[in-house]
């Protein structure tokens, strides 16, 4: 008896991570831009190769418990790992309901460059962000709490005439839903600089505060009225 079930434990706990291709299959086909590779390790430990749009291949694994699966949970403690990205949280299913939690991200700017430079804007350094929940539902975040840091540095602006090099202090900012966009509060020394959205069709907007010219000693058509009224000016692209 004590044979069979050492038996049977060995080939539960070595069930393949491929087993689920089909499941990842269906979840990839409904997020548009996202790839997935292969797929090796366990169902309780494995890991999976994933690549949203244009950005690098990111390797995702896994740590679970044949425990969570009797209480009826998938519960994941998660490390995603890229070239200029590394990062670790845990995840809940439930449903049709997804809760990242105790997440922390450290993101190069070579990696969020991928993304921006298309766009006209160039980055520096590195950014820290943790958040403590976010919840996603329908394939949108329903809520999110979040904290983004950068310790300062260059960034670089393509515009019609030229590139602009600027230097900037250290920034923090916050991240929270609001009417159903995902936004981050961009702070410096606890003055709001900028606000950035990005709603679920894919379009993202730049509210750029007048303490940003200011900052930067940039001009910028009407930013220098003696009428300062925030935003200074208003920035719209669609980027998913």
């Amino acid at each position: 008896f004590i044979g069979l079930l050492t038996f049977c434990a060995s080939i539960i706990g070595n069930l393949p991570a491929s087993l689920f291709s089909r499941q990842i299959n269906n979840v990839t086909q409904s997020l548009d831009g996202l790839q997935t590779g292969k797929i090796s390790g366990t169902i309780w430990n494995g890991s999976i190769e994933a690549r949203y749009q244009e950005l690098p291949v990111s390797n995702v694994s896994w740590n679970t418990s044949l425990l969570n699966l009797i209480f009826g949970r998938i519960n994941l403690e998660l490390a995603i790992n890229a070239s200029g990205l590394e990062g670790n949280s845990d995840l809940t299913l439930s449903g049709e309901s997804i809760k990242i939690s105790d997440l922390k991200l450290e993101i190069e700017s070579s990696f969020i460059n991928e993304v921006t430079r298309p766009l006209g804007l160039g980055l520096s350094e590195s950014f820290t962000i943790t958040s403590s929940e976010i919840y996603v539902s329908d394939n949108w975040f329903s809520q999110i709490t979040g904290e983004i840091v950068w310790p300062g540095g260059s960034i670089e602006i393509d515009t019609p005439i030229e590139r602009l090099r600027i230097q900037l202090p250290p920034l923090s900012g916050i991240v929270k839903m609001k009417n159903k966009e995902a936004k981050l509060y961009v702070y410096l020394n606890s003055k709001e600089l900028m606000i950035l959205s990005l709603a679920r069709s894919g379009w993202a907007k730049a509210e750029i505060n007048h303490l940003f010219f200011e900052q930067t000693e940039m001009s910028f058509p009407g930013t220098d009225s003696e009428i300062k009224k925030d935003p200074a000016i208003t920035i719209e692209e669609k980027i998913l």
